[in-house]
Parts: C-alpha cells; sequence; structure tokens
C-alpha cells in the first residue's frame, strides 16, 4: 500500500460522520464533578449580569441558548445546557480538525488520527463533558485553521474575510488566541493584501465589540476600557503575569498532562509493583504516550531533513503560545488544548508515510486508542459517576450552615459549587484579595460582612488552617497575603469537617 490510495480531503457529508462518531463520547458522558470555573460560568449565564472580557462571547451564547432552553423547560440549569452546548462544539471542532488536516495535505487516516489524538485527548475531552469556553475557541479555531489551509490552496476573496471573521470569533471566545492572527496570516505573508483584510477585519470586529460592551459596563474613557479589555475576571493575584525560569518546568507538566493527565503518576505505580497487572493495565496510556512520543520524535527529525515548510509553521504555531502560558499562568492544563491542535498537526505530517503501512497504520491507531480507553476509565467516567470531593464537600457545608450564616472561604476549590447549587454564599478571601489589592481593605470587608451577618443572628464559619498543607498556607500568603497568623483574627473551635476542610465557628 502506497500513500497515494489514502485519498486526502474530505466531503461535508463524512465530516458530518466523523461528528457524529465523537458526539456520544462527550453528549452521554457529561461530568458531574463541576470544575470550578465552568460553575462560576453557569452562574453568570443565570443571573444575566457578570462576564468576562476574556471569553465574552461564550457568555452571551450561554445566555441566549439558556433562555431558549428555559421556554421547554423551567427546571432546567444553565450548567446543563452548557454541557450540551460543549459536547456539541467538542464533536464539531473534531469534524472541523479533518477537514483542516485534508486541506493541508494530511491524508484522511492521518487526518483522523491527529483529530482522535484531540478529541480524546485529556484536556480536550474533559471540556467537552464539562463546561468551560475553550470547547467554543476550539470549534473556531479549527474552522479557522480550514479556511486558511484552504486559502493557502486556492485565492478567495470571501474566504479572506471569513478567515478574519473566524479568528475575531475565537478571540471574544478566548482572549488567549489572539495569538491566531500571527499563525494564520503567515501562509499569506506574500500575499500582502489578502493578510491586510485578515488583520483588518480583525480589528474592526474585535475593536467594536470591546468598545460597545466596554462602554455599555461604563468604561468610557480609553485608560479605563483598556484595562478592563485587559483584566482577567475582574482581579489579579502575583502568580499571574511574571517570568521565572522554573515555570517553564511547571508549563512542561502541564503540557503533558493535558494529554495524558496522570503521566507522572502511572510510571510509580508500576516501578513500585512491577508484577501486578492491573497496575500496568491501568498505566497502559503512559505507556503508549511514551512510545508514540519517541516514535513522532523519530520520525520528526525526517522531517527536518526533508524540510517541510507546513511541519514547522505548525511547530512554530504551537510554540507561540509558550511564552505567554508561561508567563501568566503555567499550571493550567487547560491552556494547551488549542495549541495542542497544532502539535498534533505536525505530528500528522511526521506520521503521513507511517500510516500507510499495516504496520504504522495499527501502532498509530492503536496507541491513540489505548490513550483514550486510559483516560476515559481513570477520568471521563469517573466524573461522570461521582461528584468527587468538591462535590461532596459542598453537599456537606449546606448540610451544617444555614442561609443567614457567613462562610468564609480561604481556597478557591469548593466556594462556586456551593453558591450555585445550595445557593450557600461564601465570602471568598482570594477573591477579595485579587480585585482589592490592599490587606487593610481585604479585613475591613470581612469585618463588615461578619458584623452584617451577627445583625442578622447568623453564625459565622472558617476553614481552620490544619485542613491545609504547609503548601497551600505559603500560597495563601504568598498571592492573597492572608498568612498563618491571619486565622487567629478569627477564633473559635471546629464544629464540623467536611472531607478534609475542618470549619471552626468564629466567635465574637
Amino acid at each position: 500500500m502506497t500513500a497515494s490510495h489514502d485519498k486526502t480531503g474530505w466531503t461535508i457529508p463524512q465530516l458530518i460522520l466523523v461528528a457524529l462518531l465523537f458526539l456520544p463520547l462527550y453528549l452521554l458522558f457529561p461530568s458531574i464533578d463541576y470544575d470550578a470555573n465552568g460553575v462560576i460560568e453557569a452562574t453568570w449565564v443565570e443571573s444575566g449580569v457578570r462576564f468576562s472580557p476574556n471569553h465574552i462571547l461564550y457568555t452571551f451564547i450561554g445566555r441566549g441558548l439558556y433562555a431558549v432552553a428555559k421556554t421547554f423547560d423551567s427546571s432546567v440549569r444553565a450548567i446543563t445546557v452548557l454541557q450540551v452546548f460543549n459536547a456539541f462544539c467538542g464533536a464539531i471542532a473534531v469534524a472541523f480538525a479533518c477537514g483542516a488536516l485534508g486541506k493541508l495535505g494530511l491524508s484522511r487516516r492521518a487526518s483522523l488520527a491527529v483529530a482522535g489524538l484531540w478529541g480524546t485527548s485529556f484536556i480536550f475531552w474533559y471540556y467537552s463533558t464539562d463546561v468551560a469556553y475553550v470547547t467554543l475557541a476550539a470549534t473556531f479555531t479549527a474552522a479557522a485553521l480550514w479556511c486558511c489551509a484552504a486559502l493557502m490552496e486556492r485565492k478567495s476573496s470571501s474566504r479572506v474575510y471569513l478567515l478574519g471573521l473566524l479568528i475575531s470569533l475565537a478571540i471574544l471566545t478566548f482572549q488567549m488566541l489572539m495569538f491566531l492572527i500571527p499563525i494564520l496570516v503567515w501562509p499569506l505573508r506574500k500575499r500582502r493584501k489578502e493578510a491586510v483584510i485578515v488583520i483588518a477585519t480583525v480589528l474592526i470586529v474585535v475593536g467594536i465589540s470591546y468598545l460597545a460592551l466596554g462602554v455599555a459596563e461604563g468604561h468610557t474613557s480609553p485608560g479605563d476600557l483598556i484595562q478592563w479589555v485587559g483584566n482577567y475576571a475582574g482581579g489579579h493575584i502575583p502568580e499571574w503575569g511574571r517570568f521565572d525560569v522554573r515555570r517553564i518546568g511547571v508549563a512542561s507538566s502541564a503540557a503533558v498532562r493535558s494529554i495524558q493527565w496522570d503521566f507522572f503518576e502511572k510510571p510509580k505505580d508500576i516501578f513500585r509493583n512491577p508484577f501486578r497487572p492491573y497496575v500496568w493495565r491501568l498505566g497502559a496510556g503512559a505507556i503508549f504516550f511514551v512510545l508514540l512520543a519517541l516514535m513522532t520524535l523519530l520520525l520528526s527529525i525526517m522531517m527536518y531533513v526533508d524540510k517541510n515548510r507546513k511541519f514547522f509553521w505548525l511547530v512554530g504555531a504551537y510554540l507561540l503560545f509558550w511564552p505567554f502560558i508561561i508567563w501568566f499562568d503555567p499550571t493550567a492544563s487547560y491552556w494547551f488544548l488549542i495549541p495542542n491542535l497544532f502539535l498534533f498537526a505536525a505530528a500528522g505530517f511526521a506520521w503521513q508515510e507511517w500510516m500507510a503501512r499495516p504496520l504504522g497504520f495499527g501502532f498509530i491507531f492503536g496507541s491513540i486508542s489505548i490513550m483514550a480507553i486510559s483516560t476515559f476509565i481513570s477520568w471521563v467516567w469517573t466524573k461522570h459517576i461521582d461528584p468527587g470531593v468538591i462535590g461532596r464537600k459542598s453537599e456537606c457545608i449546606a448540610q451544617m450552615v444555614e442561609s443567614r450564616d457567613l462562610v468564609i472561604a480561604t481556597d478557591w476549590t469548593w466556594p462556586a459549587t456551593l453558591e450555585y447549587f445550595h445557593k450557600v454564599h461564601p465570602l471568598q478571601v482570594i477573591d477579595l484579595a485579587a480585585s482589592l489589592h490592599d490587606r487593610e481593605k481585604v479585613f475591613g470587608s470581612i469585618a463588615n460582612d461578619i458584623q452584617e451577618t451577627r445583625k442578622q443572628h447568623g453564625r459565622v464559619f472558617i476553614v481552620d488552617p490544619s485542613s491545609y498543607t504547609p503548601g497551600d498556607l505559603a500560597w495563601l500568603a504568598e498571592q492573597a497575603q492572608f498568612t498563618v497568623e491571619d486565622f487567629g483574627r478569627y477564633p473559635g473551635r471546629i464544629t464540623f469537617q467536611c472531607e478534609n476542610a475542618k470549619f471552626r465557628e468564629v466567635k465574637e
């Protein structure tokens, strides 16, 4: 068999079939162990009040879908609507990726392998069953890549404007995707007029959108408007936005985990229990990830020898995101969900010739399938049937407090879930610190809330510092200026425990 026997390019019915193939993977296994940011997004959709300038489009589309869903079922929750929406976004993004890869010149086998790796990678699968704006952004990105690939193949005035529009929609959904401008304009660099049209379209669409929304929010001066656009969810902590050589290693770990989340844990289990068959079964995803990565690296060296321009362009596109991720927040794997498309596409070019051989075809698809099964068993299925520590903790807290009570939260993990599902409104110390940037103002705000709670004859609770590890307490002191000694401002005895969190009732 030769590569010519495996055609490139996809028809629309074939891409619809790809989307229908992946849709059940996301739609049938919605998570009940929700990501905290997703819960916050659902809260904003239901309230109709807040939104983040970093991902405005997802919130507005979510509100529209939620309003429609409410006409059919008044009891429906926004988080359910958004999960269904994300499932469709995930499936459509995979189909668009197949279309884009075929236009770039990959065979159907290689395109499907790349799209399959992307669609079953941990971070993509995770958010396609949960709630987050990155899946919608991935859909626009894959569509923009497809449009760019079509322009590389043949000139088209309408596609030039469409490419600018798709990049704009991606940026309005996920602000980090401003990097798509240099990435997707680069192939058009010698066609100056078309490149200028794409850039101008993006500047006009994004500029007008931010200007209109900013003014509507009351940000009328240029300085205030720029500050609003650059804010992250209305606050900032010291961890966000700094360069440190150690953050490169952290980002590297997050990049690997975006593909196989438990990659670093499974080999340790195998080393400790090398004669336990179940350990090898659970670690199979990590093992085949290593084998696939090594094979891809070897084939990529051959691509370097061949000087494949598209391969280098895609690798460069992936690497272009790295400085920002390292600078802003290298710990979160979701930053890599969209960059992974470009990395995997580059891998597809390395696989292309080998995919035409039965051995190569079997190894690559087999490796991706084993990695997908590992991700499904370890994470997707578990999150589908188990609310997790956060869900159980939030339910426990809700049972122990009343609506008039005040719960002072000193971490980010459970407050959003407690508020959204149980209507208990905790006071979040980290959010206060991120928005006020003044220790005395933070403690003044907490004192005012405690005073108001006392007036309503409510009780006040705070997590006891013994619930946290030394690392957690050090992080809290560094990022929120809330030290171990500051817990002493709110004395009291421990009255209940939920999971690993011990709560003390604060006495006057």
